[in-house]
C-alpha cells in the first residue's frame, strides 16, 4: 500500500510540475508552501498535497530548486504512515529538467526512472507548441509511466481558484499513463501563473471531466 501511495505521489508531481518552466511560470521562492486539493468530477475533495520549496540554488537562467511534496488526508492532516517525496528541478538555458533519481531516492525500496525532459519557454503565447515529454519508473515490482504529447498554449486568461485570482497561460496536452497495470488516456488542461506554477489542472477522458487538482492555499 505504501509503495502504491508513492507511485500516486510521483504521478501527481508529474501532473503539476511537468510544465513548470523557468520564470515566469515557475515558483522559485525558498520557503514557499502550496496546498493542492485533488477533487473528483463533482468537485468533492479526495485528498490534499503539500508542496514546499526547501532550497533554491543559483539565479536567473540557471537554478536548482529542491522540493518536498507530502500527501495529506481530507482534513489536511498527514497520512499514517506519512507519505512524503523529495525531489529537485533544474533549470538551465531555458530548459527544465526533473531529476527522477532524486525523486525516487528517498523511498527506501529501490527504484529506477528514466524519461524525456520537458522543455518549456519562459514566454508562452497562444498557438505555441510544446515538446513531448515522458517518464517511466519502477518501484519494487510496480511499474508506472506517463507520456505527455500534443502540448499547446491555447490562451492567456484569468482564472479564479480558492487561493486567489491569477493571470495564467492555459496549456492543453494529451496524457497516456499506466500504473499498476491500469492504462488511461485523455486530455489534460493546466493553467500556469507567473511565479506560482500550476494553479488548476483538469483531466478529461473523451471530453468528460474526470478529476481536478487545484491550488487552495499559498504562503
Amino acid at each position: 500500500m505504501r509503495t502504491r501511495m508513492y507511485v500516486f505521489l510521483v504521478m501527481a508531481v508529474m501532473a503539476t510540475a511537468n510544465v513548470k518552466a523557468q520564470n515566469p511560470y515557475f515558483p522559485v521562492k525558498e520557503g514557499l508552501v502550496q496546498i493542492y486539493a485533488q477533487k473528483d468530477a463533482k468537485g468533492k475533495v479526495q485528498s490534499y498535497s503539500k508542496q514546499t520549496i526547501k532550497d533554491v540554488e543559483g539565479t536567473g537562467n540557471e537554478m536548482t530548486v529542491s522540493y518536498t511534496t507530502e500527501v495529506l488526508d481530507k482534513k489536511r492532516k498527514s497520512t499514517n504512515p506519512p507519505v512524503e517525496l523529495s525531489y529537485q528541478v533544474q533549470i538551465k538555458d531555458g530548459v527544465l529538467r526533473l531529476d527522477l533519481k532524486s525523486m525516487l531516492g528517498n523511498i527506501g525500496q529501490g527504484g529506477e526512472a528514466a524519461g524525456v525532459a520537458v522543455e518549456i519557454p519562459s514566454d508562452l503565447k497562444p498557438g505555441q507548441k510544446l515538446k513531448d515529454s515522458e517518464v517511466k519508473m519502477q518501484i519494487g515490482f510496480i511499474k508506472a509511466s506517463a507520456a505527455m504529447t500534443e502540448g499547446e498554449c491555447v490562451a492567456i486568461e484569468e482564472i479564479s481558484v480558492e487561493a486567489g485570482t491569477f493571470a495564467c497561460a492555459k496549456v492543453s496536452q494529451m496524457v497516456n499513463s499506466s500504473a499498476m497495470g491500469i492504462k488511461t488516456a485523455g486530455k489534460q488542461i493546466t493553467w500556469y501563473a507567473p511565479g506560482v506554477g500550476a494553479v488548476r489542472t483538469e483531466t478529461y477522458n473523451k471530453d468528460k471531466l474526470q478529476s481536478v487538482i487545484e491550488l487552495v492555499e499559498m504562503n
